[in-house]
Parts: C-alpha cells; sequence; structure tokens
C-alpha cells in the first residue's frame, strides 16, 4: 500500500478504543503513567469532543483508513495561535508504518487550514523513528524539556489548606483517570495534576518542592506515590531523576507537506 491510497476522514466514537490502544502501543511502557492519552479514561475525554465538535473549533481528530476502510493511523491536531498547527499525537498501525500515513494526516489537516504558515509538535528524543520522520518533514528543534520524576514523601506533614471546586476535581478523576487541580487558591495557589491513582504532576520547581501541599493532595488521593514535572532543558532538579528528554519542533514547510494532501 502507497499514501496514494490512504484515505483521511474524521474520528468517530468508534474509533475511540482502537485510538487508545494504538497511542498506547506507540509509547515506552515505562512513559505510559505520566501520558494523558494512556489513562483509563481517555476514550470518555475524546468522545466528549468528537461528539460536541462545536465546543472545540480549533481540534481535529483524524483517522487514515485503506482503501477497504481498514483503520491505518491516526492524528490529533489542533491551532494553537500565530497561525500555527499543533500535532499533539500522530500514531500509525506497525504494519502501515514506513508508508507515508503519518505524512499524510498532516497534509489533511493542512489542506483545510490553509491559513497556517507554520506546524509545531513535540517528540521524545528517544523516538528515533518519529525524528527521522520529521527531519524528512522538515522540522527543527527549537526548544526542549526534561521530564523528572522522583517518589512522594509520604510523611510529609500535611498543611491545612483547601483544594479549590473539590467536587469538580473528583468529578473529573472518576470520569476520566485524570484532573487538575489548585492547593490553597486563595494564597500560593499551587497547581498540581493527577494521573491515575499514583501519579501526581507539579506544574512548576516550586510545586515540586512543596511537600506540604503534595500532602494536601495525597489526602485526597491517597493511593500517589510518585511525582513528576516537566520543565526546560537546562533547569535542574535536586532529588528527582531525567525520565526522558522532550523535543519542540517547528517546521514552516507547509508548501512542502501540502504536496500529498
Amino acid at each position: 500500500m502507497s499514501a496514494e491510497g490512504v484515505r483521511v476522514r474524521p474520528a468517530v466514537a468508534e474509533d475511540l478504543p482502537w485510538v487508545a490502544d494504538l497511542v498506547r502501543d506507540s509509547f515506552d511502557d515505562a512513559l505510559l503513567p505520566y501520558l494523558i492519552a494512556a489513562q483509563p479514561g481517555i476514550v470518555s475525554w475524546w468522545s466528549t469532543v468528537v461528539e460536541h465538535p462545536g465546543s472545540f473549533p480549533t481540534t481535529r481528530f483524524s483517522i487514515a483508513v485503506d482503501g477497504d476502510g481498514g483503520r491505518l493511523g491516526y492524528a490529533e491536531l489542533k491551532e494553537s495561535g500565530e497561525r500555527t498547527g499543533f500535532l499533539s499525537y500522530v500514531a500509525v498501525s506497525h504494519a502501515a508504518r514506513g508508508q507515508g500515513v503519518a505524512r499524510r494526516l498532516i497534509a489533511d489537516y493542512l489542506r483545510d487550514e490553509r491559513h497556517l504558515e507554520a506546524m509545531e509538535l513535540d517528540v521524545f528524543e528517544s523516538n528515533q523513528p518519529a525524528r527521522r520522520l520529521y527531519d524528512r518533514l522538515g522540522f527543527e528543534e527549537t526548544s526542549r524539556t526534561t521530564w523528572w520524576g522522583a517518589p512522594l514523601e509520604v510523611d510529609a506533614p500535611r498543611a491545612d489548606l483547601p483544594v479549590a471546586d473539590l467536587h469538580a476535581v473528583l468529578a473529573r478523576h472518576r470520569a476520566y483517570g485524570f484532573t487538575d487541580l489548585v492547593v490553597d487558591p486563595g494564597g500560593r495557589a499551587v497547581r498540581f495534576g493527577v494521573m491515575g491513582d499514583d501519579v501526581l504532576r507539579c506544574f512548576s520547581v516550586d510545586a515540586f518542592s512543596d511537600l506540604a501541599a503534595q500532602a494536601v493532595v495525597r489526602d485526597v488521593f491517597p493511593r500517589l506515590s510518585r511525582r513528576f514535572a516537566v520543565l526546560p532543558g537546562d533547569v535542574d532538579l535536586p532529588g528527582a531523576r531525567p525520565l526522558v528528554q522532550s523535543l519542540r519542533l517547528r517546521s514552516h514547510h507547509v508548501a512542502e507537506l501540502l504536496e500529498d494532501a
């Protein structure tokens, strides 16, 4: 099969369990606990986007299929501003890799969004096949981040601080398997995320070091056992270990990508 035999269509709700399995199969198992797309309720989250596109006008879920309608790959793309599109996810089944499916998914999006002048994406430094593809497509590195991980300090003293909108926080976690929350909204306003049952995401160096605020979150989610943060590549985080580096890539070669549309 060649890219000429690939057709791209909008995703529908029935595609999403297949997409979730495909995405999980596309990443190292060690990274899955830290990925929103690998959380148990992601199909419900995506279903809301797919079934109510008017509420998410800049986001597109696309499925690549062969001549018989068999699924080959998936992409999630959105407009991120400044005439720039962003490729949030792209994944291709093992049998269809190396046949231009990912490029076709990107090109199909750009065909319909001709006002865009550039595309951006994030890719793990260790994902050599994807990096080779993006090199061929004209993407260049503009920045990088490091994903840091460490055990959660389970014996840290708990501060007497409130969690903003706790009912909504718990409802989101029950529905989707992940949620954001803010501790002490009237004071320091420390922002965290909860991924699955055991991972606490810290959105800043200060949040990663704020053991008292972390203890507040652990009181709400008692199975939390580890924390992680995504920080600029030049930031060091004592007491944590680097999990992986992520590269932000950008391409202005939109015309060349459109050749496959």
